[in-house]
């Protein structure tokens, strides 16, 4: 990771801004970015590369019917992501959904 020397990886919490806060936004539905772009908004600074999306980009707050936001929200709050949803869902198509030959 670039721009900050207080967390290694996704998996570290930033000493002010802990997952935990961000996972409290997630269940409330009051973001959709993934814990490092969160921090990110918070720190006012990039810490990662932003890449285009290969699969899915939504247009606003649009929802992925066959990934829905409550499922993503879920595997937040059990500890199994801090990927965005846009991320989430592109990842879920990468390996559920992969392209035909």
């Amino acid at each position: 990771m670039r721009g900050n020397s207080e967390i290694e990886s996704v998996w570290d919490d930033h000493p002010k801004f802990p997952a935990r806060d961000w996972e409290r936004e997630v269940v409330r539905d009051e973001t959709r970015l993934g814990y490092i772009n969160w921090l990110e908004e918070r720190l006012g600074n990039e810490l990662t590369d932003q890449g285009e999306y290969e699969h899915w980009a939504p247009e606003g707050n649009e929802e992925f019917e066959e990934y829905p936001v409550a499922d993503w929200s879920y595997e937040v709050q059990n500890g199994d992501t801090r990927a965005g949803y846009v991320d989430y869902v592109n990842t879920q198509i990468e390996m559920y959904d992969p392209p035909s030959p």
